[in-house]
């Protein structure tokens, strides 16, 4: 397992992979696309498992909710991940720090071509580059247009860790922070109610971590490559479009 510094990641897990050993990389396995396809080039010659960890698709909550929303139309997300300032994670953005996990819930969720970016944000100290707080929106064609809008900030004084998914029947929240979800009435598959109240739904347990590293180990001992989680290649999207924010941001 590589959990480096992110700007290290890419180099630590071609030498991983050149040892012919299977390989969970912490998000994100890489900071550029150059190096994103070398690690998935090399991974694909080698035939070596390599996943990557975007832990919140093991979430209790992101499971309840991926299994109620299965198959309904989704017209809209909206993410926010608001986090307290730290002085541990200085060689990213936010963007690639905190909003790529609700990027990848909404990737999970919708799959699809994102069009009509755009994206804003500040810096806290003056003269500083990497964005402390940003505001992006985007249109996902899935064929059917889903408006997708995501806020990350590190320097509120308190957490939220919440997406938000309004179907065409009614709406499901996920609370990744309390590992909670909620959803309208008439979206409960024994309900009866055609109400679009918020009731809680039944979260199973589940360590968020363990469960990531168990499906990880599992995909290995299986000989299955593509079992071990959430791949490098399923990770290249959620990627691109952590990208593609940042060149809204700093300019292409």
């Amino acid at each position: 397992m590589i959990a480096a510094s992110s700007a290290a990641h890419a180099g630590l897990a071609q030498a991983v992979i050149a040892a012919g050993k299977p390989l969970l990389i912490e998000k994100p396995f890489a900071v550029t696309l150059t190096e994103a396809e070398a690690v998935i080039s090399a991974a694909e010659r080698a035939g070596v498992p390599v996943a990557t960890g975007h832990v919140e698709r093991f979430n209790p909550a992101f499971v309840a909710a991926q299994k109620l929303l299965h198959g309904r139309r989704i017209l809209a997300i909206d993410g926010r991940r608001l986090n307290v300032g730290s002085n541990r994670i200085l060689d990213t953005d936010v963007v690639i720090d905190l909003m790529i996990h609700d990027i990848d819930a909404a990737v999970a969720l919708m799959g699809g071509v994102p069009e009509g970016l755009m994206a804003q944000g500040f810096a806290l100290a003056e003269g500083v580059a990497k964005r402390d707080h940003v505001l992006a929106a985007w249109t996902q064609r899935t064929p059917t247009p889903i408006r997708v809008s995501m806020q990350g900030s590190r320097i509120v004084p308190d957490r939220v860790r919440e997406t938000r998914v309004l179907t065409e029947e009614g709406m499901v929240v996920i609370d990744f922070l309390n590992r909670r979800v909620q959803a309208s009435e008439c979206l409960l598959p024994d309900g009866q109610s055609e109400g679009r109240s918020l009731v809680p739904v039944a979260v199973q347990p589940q360590e968020s971590l363990a469960a990531e590293l168990t499906q990880f180990l599992d995909g290995v001992r299986a000989g299955r490559p593509e079992a071990v989680g959430v791949t490098v290649q399923a990770a290249l999207p959620v990627l691109n479009l952590v990208w593609a924010i940042q060149d809204q941001l700093y300019g292409a």
